[in-house]
């Protein structure tokens, strides 16, 4: 029983012991002497890492994923750490899954090393690694969780050179990519236990030693991981100790001369131009007169309205190599509200001490114009004072340009257009031309108008169309135009006596006498519902006069001894229109008994239901004379259609 519980002890003893083994801190080698506090540890002795980071040795088999094998023959301790699987190899390489690049501290894969700070202060950071390209030689360190700026980007331009040493930030100092010496650290707020943290930038990076080194020499001695396990020292300063930085903006926009109602674009780069320090707690304002002056159409992520400027708060801004990550970027879009000479200024500020101010403002002045208020708006009539238009007879056209503004208009340019057939027989004295007419003017002022009097004249009957188009150098628009269509009738065919009507003009419904002829005196008035002419008998004894309705004209009876005559007028009513009518009927005879003839001809040009009435009429009141014989013995009758 007691062997039992002797046993049983030792198990829990014993699981005791791997779970302190399994929780204990890493053991950082503590090295102190009067130039600096180092502490020295591997890579692969952490407290914690993320799964993709894998402790490689000489006895670790071949991995499917590591493209450049073991390198655990050079490493200190003959291990290391390698973030798998290692996916972008070259720059063309896809950037997973899974992913392969992290530039954001703290987001990529990570390692936890717990240990005792003996005193607070800047440590700078140093990491011996293994580069075979430019795809696997970047890292971000920080501490407690946070990952500082001066943390960030740690930069190994080793490739080919197998282990070495690094503190380099990318891009730092001015120098390109590989950046300067010392210029990654973490700032150790109190002295004790913390946590130093790796976070992956590039798959496939081999990490083997950390150095974290303190500088006990006020800035005299310049103290650096030297060969495997070494560190050495050197007479000498890092500038960036100093603690000063050096701010820089700059601005463009778009376009110097904008309209008022357009837009415009300002584009700002923000540089810490130090090249080693970070700029705590950067604020940059951009513009003055917002809501007076200027308008923000979109207003960046960061940004905010104060008072009647904005202001953007960029936190820390780290040292930056001109044209690359380093610069902070911002784009705005700003709409004018009143014309002139409007300025666009921005400034950058910081709670660090910024050695230079030269360079912490800028300007651009921006003319606005009010283009839109000066421009003018034309419309064009065109009148045709003619009724009728006839060949070979000239007619006016009268064309009014107005212009409602809110601009006089300047430089106006009139164009008549007239075809063949069409000529411009009278012009104005604004206009010139032969076969193309130009009317110029220099202005024409708001709510006025100018008029301009065309005498054109058709060379034959037919449609034709006058076309007129007006211009100016500051139209708000397109340019006014306006067309008419005129009929040109032919004067030499033009008849006097159109019908227009739907009953006979000129026809003859008098009465005729059938008495004796004394003498051929016929005292008949002729009286037509449709005839609204004269009738004139010449030639005999008949003379009467016609009144009608619808019949305007003059109606000639030409004879001996007459009935009906010769009609010539005009309908007034709505059938027949231009038609003229000629009824003629001639009778021949001598008092006594003297054998004659009456001949009756009808001519209905018009083709009126009036004439073809009386036509017949005619030719019943002849056959009844034949036929009774009156006052005419041995009368032979013929018609003649």
């Amino acid at each position: 029983m007691v062997l039992r519980i002797s046993r049983l002890l030792g198990l829990i003893a014993c699981s005791a012991l791997v779970q302190i083994a399994l929780t204990s801190n890493a053991s950082a080698d503590e090295r102190i002497t009067d130039d600096y506090i180092a502490l020295v540890f591997e890579a692969e002795d952490n407290d914690r890492h993320d799964e993709r980071w894998v402790l490689t040795n000489s006895g670790t088999a071949e991995q499917e994923n590591d493209p450049d094998g073991n390198h655990s023959d050079g490493a200190a301790g003959g291990a290391y750490i390698e973030l798998l699987p290692d996916m972008r190899v070259t720059h063309e390489d896809e950037f997973g899954p899974p992913t392969a690049f992290w530039n954001v501290p703290g987001t990529g894969p990570k390692a936890e090393y717990t240990m005792n700070f003996p005193e607070a202060g800047r440590y700078y950071v140093h990491i011996r690694a293994y580069s075979t390209g430019t795809e696997d030689n970047g890292i971000h360190v920080g501490i407690n969780d946070t990952w500082p700026d001066s943390g960030a980007r740690m930069q190994f331009c080793t490739a080919g050179s197998e282990w070495q040493w690094s503190g380099r930030q990318r891009y730092s100092g001015g120098g390109g990519a590989c950046g300067a010496r010392k210029t990654i650290w973490i700032t150790v707020e109190e002295a004790g236990e913390q946590t130093f943290m790796i976070s992956a930038r590039e798959d496939g990076f081999e990490a083997d030693r950390i150095m974290l080194i303190k500088d006990l020499s006020n800035n005299t001695r310049i103290c650096s991981p030297n060969g495997i396990d070494d560190i050495k020292c050197v007479n000498g300063s890092l500038e960036n100790v100093d603690e000063i930085v050096d701010m820089a903006v700059s601005s463009t926009v778009s376009q110097p001369e904008i309209e008022l109602g357009s837009s415009v674009l300002v584009s700002i780069v923000v540089r810490n131009d130090d090249g080693y320090d970070s700029a705590s707690d950067v604020i940059l304002r951009v513009a003055e007169g917002i809501g007076t002056h200027w308008n923000v159409v979109d207003l960046p992520e960061g940004c905010e309205f104060v008072e009647t400027s904005i202001s953007c708060d960029l936190g820390t801004v780290t040292p930056s190599f001109r044209g690359e990550e380093g610069d902070t970027e911002f784009e705005f879009a700003f709409e004018p509200l009143q014309s002139g000479e409007l300025d666009m200024p921005v400034s950058i500020g910081t709670s660090s001490v910024d050695g230079s101010e030269d360079n912490d403002a800028a300007n651009q002045s921006i003319t606005v114009t009010d283009y839109a208020s000066s421009l003018g708006a034309l419309s064009l009539e065109l009148a045709d004072t003619n009724l009728t238009w006839q060949s070979n007879t000239e007619s006016r056209v009268v064309a009014i340009v107005s212009n409602s503004g809110p601009g006089d208009a300047t430089d106006v340019v009139l164009s008549i257009g007239v075809p063949e057939g069409l000529t411009v027989s009278d012009l104005p004295p604004e206009c010139t031309g032969t076969t193309e007419f130009q009317c110029d003017f220099e202005t024409i002022s708001v709510d006025s108008q100018v008029s301009l009097n065309f005498g054109i004249t058709p060379a034959a009957a037919g449609l034709y169309s006058v076309s007129v188009g007006a211009s100016a150098s500051n139209l708000n628009g397109e340019a006014a135009a306006s067309t008419i269509i005129v009929d040109v009738e032919d004067a030499d065919g033009v008849d006097a006596g159109a019908d227009t009507g739907s009953v006979d003009a000129g026809a003859d419904t008098g009465s005729v006498d059938a008495g004796a002829d004394t003498g051929g005196v016929d005292a008949g008035a002729d009286t037509g519902s449709d005839d609204t002419g004269t009738n004139t008998d010449t030639g005999g004894n008949d003379t009467g006069t016609d009144t009608g309705g619808n019949d305007i004209g003059t109606d000639t009876d030409t004879g001996g001894n007459s009935i009906g005559g010769s009609s010539t007028g005009a309908d007034a009513g709505s059938g027949n229109a231009g038609s003229s009518d000629t009824d003629e009927a001639t009778y021949r005879g001598t008092d006594g008994g003297t054998d004659g003839a009456v001949v009756i001809n009808p001519s209905v040009a018009g083709q009126s239901s009036g004439g073809t009435l009386v036509w017949w009429t005619l030719m019943l009141l002849a056959m009844t004379l034949c036929m009774r014989q009156i006052h005419l013995p041995r009368v032979g009758c013929r018609t003649s259609d």
